[in-house]
């Protein structure tokens, strides 16, 4: 494994321990914010030709943020579940 696929898992270790801590209200706020950022990077994915370097590398950041708002759709519902379930 090369040190950039390390430092990936590193940081998507990061992000899910974070998400395991985080508010129904932050798991919602960071789900629109991640939804911006994907249809941003989807519309400048446009701006280039796809076997371009500009477009592997954008298309490379839209995985990253559909893996993030997957993760943070995933959170949120098991919260919902559990808080529901307690009641």
């Amino acid at each position: 494994m090369t040190s950039g696929h390390l430092q990936r898992d590193r940081e998507e270790g990061e992000f899910e321990r974070g998400l395991e801590g985080a508010s129904l209200e932050s798991l919602d706020s960071l789900s629109c914010e991640l939804d911006a950022k994907q249809e941003r990077l989807q519309r400048l994915y446009g701006e280039f030709p796809e076997a371009s370097e500009q477009g592997r590398f954008i298309k490379r950041q839209i995985r990253e943020a559909a893996g993030q708002t997957g993760s943070v759709k995933t959170s949120d519902m098991v919260r919902r579940n559990q808080r529901d379930a307690k009641r």
